[in-house]
């Protein structure tokens, strides 16, 4: 965990690393985490247009 309870998986859907998205989900990362703000990876990736980011996200479960 980063600083602001940012997560890997937060950054990489904040950049659109849709394969790193993938991976860390499968070393079980937590799809939902929520930052100190209360962010999802899914909110991240939507709020910088990465459908396909979001997209797979979504397939996984996070909301």
């Amino acid at each position: 965990q980063l600083a602001n309870g940012i997560t890997s998986l937060h950054s990489a859907a904040h950049n659109g690393q849709t394969a790193l998205v993938k991976l860390l989900f499968e070393s079980n990362a937590n799809i939902n985490a929520k930052t100190d703000a209360g962010q999802t990876p899914l909110e991240m990736a939507l709020e910088k247009n990465f459908t396909e980011t979001a997209g797979l996200i979504k397939k996984l479960g996070g909301v």
